[in-house]
């Protein structure tokens, strides 16, 4: 048996559905039967699969990949196959079926996965699993299919998913070495504020991200090509459009991978090899020299854009290479290796990584869990003594090797030449030695300003999006150009990016409602204004040139071309000119250059050109207020027309959020109520009093200024590690309760001793933990570009727990509190993974994030925008930070939101508030707030252990998850007990009432009784009304 056939039995030993099956190693052996082609050892595989709990190469993996879920779980089989968010303890009830109520044929499967080498067949079967049961219980039980990522590795652990657990068995298998210990490799790629900090434009700023990205990606393949994917715990690979081009050999499309998604650091583990032996220093070697032979590879792919389309010489080549030095410009890199086998041997080792060992495991209380299982022995426990239970230990002491690592050079090492001229945007480097004709040449593609002159490496990111299908194609990649391109957008088309949507949307209302003589006043002033300004700004793009700004701009467009079509089909004379004035407009609106929709940027552009004419440009500006006076007119004349195209701009909104919840429920309209319909007046809408139809806003006047939004999940070290994870006797089951409390009172009477300090703790990470919550993190990346795309912004980055997004101002606040809340989700449909719409876990309730907002002119410098978001985040999450009563006494919680107005140079405005604030009884409360007045009475029972203190800790947070989120959430009722004393108020999702849950009555009051503000306060304090940002009406 090789090493692949072990990945292989590790992925495949217990079924993903393990729960419902009556026996479920002879149905995971007839599933290995059905997809293992001849490449691999099918009758071996299968023989390790049946044999894993008594012996074989499994045994070891399979108890040490969850030991620390499993190791207090009574000896009960529930009646019910329930979920739980393993980071917040909440428990669902989603009607699933029976435990172990079906049988062990496999029906005919759909799927195949035939492969030429065992490598590939572990590959295969990784990426197909999920689809392979897909098949197995579509058209059997719909529940199942969307709960497939969620599904428990047992009825007695409902919060460790089976496919965390089957991914950790894999990862930890070596079919030639049954004894304990592997590697375990983190990596951590820093600079990353100085790198993409030094960026004049958007592009830059979205190829710095991008570059960080593909290097990490080009560190972690190679162990991925080596060991298999499934060895990568941090981050989750699997249905990332990146990985799937460049390990699967899948082909997608650019648009797809348009966003950087790769975060900067990886925890691997390491176990076994497919060719002999491994150590640190060959893990090492393999990790950097990866990413220098990717770095180097892209620069030759530069240098071979330079020489085909500039003609540049050999001199030029060699300063490029000179400039794209790989240790010059990445030398905040570290990799830190820790061999487990000498700290897993049993015997005392010396040494920092003994030291550091043996500290993490009295801190963490496994010596007194030890003591415990042995007072246990012989009693109805479910799981005997588990190695790996002190997981938790060995993710701290490499913690401990990555902080002996710390010290860092400085950013870029490299000197500029005695005598040579820097480059313009880093001032790092040299700039290239290219001729005036050459630099003129990049000026007219647009590549480089006027004056501009760049070094190797700026002018790479420059270049990016020419050659990045080139550039993936270095780390094995396929992607295909799409027919609908999307360009990368500049601060400016950011900015005025939801006028235009605005502008889409009243045309497609205008046809809805025949009001087309006013639409077409105010479009043939847009149009004249437009038409004048083209012809001073310069050539229009050519057709083929032509790229859309975002997808909401798209989908609006071609929206609004199919219904004017429409309607022009056999119409004539008037009526069809009118029509077309409309098209033609929708056209403009989405191609324009914004200089010419922003009339300050004309102006610049204008005097900078040679042709510069002053009786036009006035003109020009008479049509510019014209066009935005016929706009405003338009909008107040017509309420109706407005409002209609304000539900038309929410419609393709919740169409590209494409947000449904657990069971069904639509999560469109609890947006449209819980959270965007009490903010109908953020920016300039035009609207009667007391008109509530609104849903977003609509935009008459472009805006001068864009928003950078950063997020930041709070201590998600802390996470990793284990620190903020519920207390163990949180994460069971509700029929094993009764079990702990009588061993509890037995241990009391026996040893005098209840062991309280192991039952309350935190329940220690394991692999399958810190797998899930890879997973979690993961995917909600395509929540984040979901949400980020459908309000017209553009996500530079995101890793799913931290993001950096370019915003409109009108509707950045819609975008924050979208993110917050589904952040800390507790369970809902995943977005766009595939058509099943498979439930996922969030970060669950517990897990906050902290943001920064800089609201900025269009002309301030991108580089110190960029650095005041940071700065701000780093400071808020310092000053936010605020101590509250906890279970452990007092502990620091940070969750706030600071915002700055910036002009075009310095901010001008800051302040910084607890995030998401509640209005109720005119009061004002953040979650935490609301979080601590609820459970103070809670966390008196959770500190003495008394009986039904977890239930009524459960109880708390299952209210609180209905009250921030609106989401329906299935519970076990008879669980539940004592919480007459707990009230919370919330918005009932659909009904816009209030639901009072000490009484589960729902009373009639309106929706603005209790409404979700963002920053009520901090609109006030930053002072946005006098700048023309937010209106002055109080929330």
């Amino acid at each position: 048996m090789d090493y692949w056939d072990g990945k292989i039995a590790g992925l495949l030993h217990d079924t993903l559905d393990k729960v419902f099956r009556k026996d479920h190693f002879v149905f995971a052996e007839n599933v290995a039967s059905k997809i293992l082609g001849s490449s691999v050892n099918v009758d071996e595989i299968k023989g390790e699969i049946r044999a894993h709990h008594s012996g074989g190469c499994l045994l070891f993996p399979d108890k040490a990949a969850s030991a620390s879920n499993r190791t207090l779980t009574p000896l009960i089989n529930p009646q019910k196959v329930l979920l739980q968010n393993p980071f917040s303890g909440v428990l669902f009830d989603l009607n699933l079926p029976s435990p172990f109520s079906y049988g062990d044929a496999v029906p005919q499967l759909t799927v195949s996965l035939p492969a030429a080498n065992g490598r590939e067949a572990a590959l295969r079967v990784l990426s197909k699993l999920v689809e392979v049961y897909k098949d197995i219980w579509r058209g059997v039980n719909a529940a199942v299919v969307k709960s497939l990522l969620l599904l428990p590795e047992d009825t007695r652990i409902p919060s460790s998913p089976m496919i965390s657990h089957l991914q950790m068995v894999s990862a930890l298998t070596d079919a030639t070495r049954v004894e304990p210990g592997f590697y375990m490799v983190y990596l951590d790629i820093g600079g990353v504020q100085e790198f993409i900090s030094v960026s004049r434009k958007t592009v830059d700023f979205w190829a710095s991200s991008y570059l960080l990205s593909l290097v990490s990606l080009s560190a972690l393949l190679p162990l991925m090509r080596k060991f298999g994917p499934q060895q990568i715990i941090i981050p989750w690979f699997l249905r990332s459009p990146l990985v799937e081009a460049c390990l699967f050999g899948r082909q997608v499309d650019l648009n797809d991978v348009l966003s950087s998604t790769i975060p900067n650091a990886a925890l691997i583990v390491i176990k076994g090899t497919p060719d002999g032996n491994v150590d640190e220093k060959k893990i090492r070697e393999m990790m950097y020299h990866g990413m220098v032979e990717f770095w180097n590879n892209v620069c030759e792919v530069l240098i071979k854009k330079l020489r085909r389309d500039y003609g540049v010489d050999g001199g030029v080549e060699a300063q490029v290479r000179r400039h794209m030095e790989f240790t010059s410009i990445f030398t905040k890199i570290r990799v830190a290796v820790l061999n487990t086998a000498p700290l897993l041997s049993g015997e005392k080792q010396g040494g920092w990584a003994g030291e550091a060992y043996e500290k993490a495991r009295n801190e963490g209380k496994f010596n007194r869990l030890a003591e415990l299982k042995n007072e246990l022995a012989g009693l109805d426990l479910g799981y005997e003594s588990y190695a790996l239970e002190d997981f938790e230990a060995l993710v701290k002491t490499l913690t401990v090797a990555m902080g002996s690592r710390k010290q860092y050079e400085a950013f870029s090492a490299e000197k500029v030449p005695r005598g040579k001229s820097k480059c313009s945007l880093c001032g790092i480097r040299d700039h290239l030695e290219l001729d005036d004709k050459t630099w003129e040449k990049m000026e007219e593609k647009l590549v480089v300003d006027r004056n501009e002159r760049l070094c190797a490496v700026c002018l790479l990111k420059r270049l990016l999006r020419e050659i990045l299908p080139e550039v993936i194609g270095e780390l094995g990649g396929k992607v295909s150009v799409g027919k609908d391109r999307f360009r990368i957008p500049s601060v400016s088309d950011v900015a005025t990016a939801w006028f235009r949507a605005s502008v889409l949307s009243l045309i497609l209302a205008s046809a809805e409602l025949n009001r087309f003589d006013e639409a077409c006043m105010a479009a043939e002033a847009l149009l004249k204004y437009l038409d004048e300004a083209g012809k001073l700004a310069g050539k229009k793009p050519e057709e083929d040139e032509r790229a859309f700004p975002n997808k909401l701009i798209k989908d609006l467009h071609d929206k609004a071309l199919h219904v004017l079509s429409k309607l022009a089909e056999g119409a004539g004379g008037d009526f069809r000119v009118k029509i077309g004035t409309l098209s033609r407009l929708a056209d403009e609106m989405c191609f324009a250059d914004s200089s010419v929709l922003l009339f300050d940027e004309l102006t610049v552009r204008v005097a900078r050109s040679k042709a510069a004419n002053r009786e036009a440009l006035e003109k020009v500006k008479g049509s510019y207020e014209e066009a935005c006076r016929a706009l405003k007119d338009l909008c107040v004349r017509n309420n109706k027309l407005v409002a209609l195209a304000s539900a038309k701009l929410f419609e393709h909104v919740c169409l590209l959020l494409k947000l449904s919840g657990v069971g069904g429920n639509n999560v469109s309209s609890k947006i449209a109520e819980v959270i965007l319909s009490p903010l109908r007046e953020p920016c300039e809408i035009v609207k009667k009093k007391g008109d509530k139809k609104l849903s977003v806003p609509v935009s008459f006047r472009p805006q001068e200024r864009f928003v950078l939004l950063r997020m930041d999940g709070d201590d998600v070290g802390k996470w990793i590690s284990g620190e903020l994870l519920p207390p163990w006797q949180i994460l069971i089951t509700p029929s094993d309760e009764s079990q702990i409390v009588s061993h509890r009172n037995m241990l009391k009477e026996k040893t005098g001793d209840d062991f309280s300090d192991v039952y309350s703790r935190n329940r220690p990470t394991s692999p399958s933990t810190l797998s899930v919550l890879s997973m979690v993190i993961t995917l909600n990346i395509p929540v984040v570009k979901s949400v980020v795309e459908a309000f017209g912004g553009f996500l530079i980055y995101t890793g799913g727990d931290d993001v950096l997004a370019l915003l409109p101002p009108e509707v950045w606040h819609y975008v924050y509190l979208l993110l917050r809340f589904l952040y800390s989700r507790e369970i809902m449909d995943s977005f766009r993974l595939d058509e099943d719409g498979l439930y996922v876990y969030g970060m669950g309730v517990r897990a906050t994030a902290s943001f920064s907002v800089v609201v900025a002119h269009h002309k301030a410098h991108l580089k110190q925008v960029i650095k005041c978001s940071h700065e701000i985040l780093e400071r808020s999450a310092k000053e936010l930070a605020r101590m509250e009563e906890g279970v452990e006494g007092r502990v620091k919680v940070k969750d706030g939101l600071s915002v700055v107005l910036m002009s075009r140079s310095t901010p001008i405005t800051v302040c910084a508030v607890p995030n998401v604030l509640i209005k109720s009884g005119g009061k004002l409360l953040s979650i935490r707030e609301l979080d601590k007045k609820a459970r103070r009475k809670v966390e008196d029972k959770i500190r003495n252990l008394e009986d039904g203190a977890v239930k009524a800790w459960m109880e708390e947070f299952t209210h609180l998850i209905k009250v921030i989120c609106g989401q329906s959430v299935h519970t076990y009722r008879d669980f539940y007990s004592n919480t007459s004393d707990l009230h919370f108020a919330g918005v009932s999702p659909g009904t816009g009432g209030v639901i009072d849950w000490e009484t589960n009555s729902v009373s009639g009051k309106n929706v603005d009784d209790m409404v979700y503000v963002p920053l009520s306060d901090a609109v006030a304090l930053c002072d946005l009304t006098a700048s023309g940002i937010v209106s002055s009406r109080a929330f």
